[in-house]
């Protein structure tokens, strides 16, 4: 008898286990500057970073969020973006340092790991009034493509502002992953953003630099929840109770009554 009031326990214990929270699943968070937001990105020539100030973020959107999904909302903040909109967030960033191996074979200027971005404004919608850092985290690799006029990004999202994740029905501390790009004037040498030649091959010791056109996009992905707790506990559990069910037939098979 015992054993029989063990295994019910059991049972009912776990079964109360099944209603955990399951997996969401993934959502994204994505700003975007749709018009020309006058930034500068540029590289010293030294082997080190490559820096990004001052382009304009205009508008967040979020795809298959929980809330208020699908259109998009303005952003106002220390940037000044052309009409309709009178100010804008802004995209600041440092890569890690030049990758000469990855370059060689790149089709471009890779930067490696080590960078870090912000994206620093309001989002009146939100309840975020004032300028404050809406988006942070680290870089894990950046492209300039020569071939073309774009820059693309990696990277990991430090936790969101709370107030934007909560907007959009997301959890606080939330991890997100990061996708982006940004479309560009041409690389030209020196460091202005104008005024130099086109730059057409890598060359670690050449400075360059170029402006934001249209286009800045920057996805950030809410990785889907790790499985519960729970119901690891829950397969453990029954893996137990189907063992002690062996056991107990194994030694005395039961007689009807």
């Amino acid at each position: 008898m015992f054993r029989r009031l063990f295994s019910g326990f059991a049972l009912l214990a776990l079964a109360g286990l099944v209603d955990a929270p399951t997996a969401h699943a993934a959502a994204i968070i994505d700003f975007t500057g749709g018009t020309a937001s006058g930034g500068l990105i540029s590289y010293h020539g030294d082997g080190g970073a490559l820096t990004g100030t001052g382009i304009g973020i205009e508008v967040v959107k979020g795809i298959a969020t929980p809330l208020n999904a699908g259109s998009n909302k303005t952003l106002g903040g220390p940037g000044t973006c052309p009409a309709p909109f009178t100010t804008c967030a802004v995209l600041t960033f440092t890569t890690g340092a030049f990758d000469a191996a990855a370059s060689a074979t790149a089709g471009g200027y890779v930067f490696g790991a080590g960078g870090t971005f912000s994206i620093t404004g309001t989002m009146p919608v939100a309840g975020i009034n004032t300028t404050t850092t809406l988006l942070s985290g680290t870089l894990s690799s950046v492209l300039v493509k020569l071939n073309g006029t774009s820059i693309t990004f990696t990277g990991i999202d430090d936790p969101v502002n709370t107030a934007l994740l909560g907007y959009f029905g997301i959890s606080a501390g939330t991890s997100l992953a990061l996708n982006g790009g940004i479309n560009t004037q041409v690389a030209q040498s020196g460091l202005t953003g104008s005024g130099g030649t086109t730059i057409t091959t890598v060359n670690q010791s050449q400075t360059f630099s170029m402006k934001t056109t249209t286009g800045t996009d920057l996805s950030n992905i809410a990785t889907p929840e790790p499985i519960s707790l729970s119901l690891v506990l829950l397969g453990g559990g029954l893996a137990e109770i189907r063992r002690r069910r062996k056991a107990r037939a194994a030694r005395s098979p039961e007689v009807a009554s």
